[in-house]
């Protein structure tokens, strides 16, 4: 079962040549998920019968999966816009989950944006339109649900203790950094170019981590990881025939 349920409330104003918009979210979610399994290690004593029953007792094998977790966001966004020209956004989040570990609950994410449209204050020959924008911000991945629990096996089904994996009440979420910067023209009224270069980095990665056979256990889930990313990203596109009977759009993408 999954339910979430959300609010939002928005305010905007304007005065003079700067208007502006502020938007509130809070958000609650509820997660279950239950599984029950019951498999044969023979096969069934009368065929054409997919019943329990009909399976020897010594042969039943039975596995169940119980996960539950809950999670609060709070959203704040305040978007700022001057004389369409100056374009301003910022973001802040608050992930509150069960998944992280219990000493630490919560965790605070942001972004923030902006943009700059030239031509609102430059005539450029053959150019109708040309933005810079950069932003810079915050994300955040979730553990898996068991990450943070001390989990140790049963042997063959046996009430022997095998060895299992450390819990960790320290576990984190993920965090992803990046940075994004580009420029959009549009020109000759028919074509319209786009480039953005993106860094990113993702700390904190949530990995199972082996442990030494002297802790008694055979691995931990870690905050143990990170990736740094470039990324170059173009596209062109043109307008090659646009009337009332015929239209044909052509673009060319490319990224490294």
């Amino acid at each position: 079962t999954a339910k979430v349920y959300s609010l939002t409330s928005i305010f905007s104003e304007s005065i003079g040549k700067l208007s502006s918009s502020l938007s509130l979210r809070y958000q609650a979610e509820d997660y279950g998920y239950e599984e029950l399994e019951v498999s044969s290690v023979s096969n069934i004593v009368v065929d054409g019968i997919d019943q329990t029953e009909n399976i020897p007792t010594d042969a039943i094998r039975t596995s169940s999966l119980t996960e539950i977790f809950r999670a609060q966001n709070y959203f704040a966004n305040l978007r700022l816009d001057y004389d369409s020209k100056y374009i301003l956004e910022g973001l802040i989040r608050r992930d509150e989950s069960s998944l992280f570990g219990a000493n630490n609950r919560a965790r605070t994410f942001y972004r923030i944006s902006g943009a700059y449209r030239i031509t609102e204050d430059l005539t450029i020959p053959g150019v109708q339109e040309m933005k810079l924008r950069a932003s810079l911000g915050t994300s955040g991945q979730r553990p898996p649900f068991n990450a943070q629990y001390e989990r140790v096996p049963l042997i063959d089904g046996s009430y022997v203790l095998g060895t299992g994996t450390k819990g960790n009440p320290d576990l984190k979420p993920s965090t992803i950094r990046e940075f994004e910067t580009g420029f959009n023209v549009d020109f000759l009224k028919r074509f319209a170019f786009e480039f953005t270069y993106a860094q990113s980095n993702a700390d904190d990665q949530i990995l199972l981590v082996p442990l030494s056979a002297t802790t008694g256990y055979a691995n931990q889930w870690q905050n143990a990881g990170s990736i740094q990313s470039k990324t170059f990203e173009w596209s062109l596109t043109s307008d090659m025939v646009n009337n009332q009977k015929f239209k044909w759009n052509l673009g060319i993408v490319g990224s490294t």
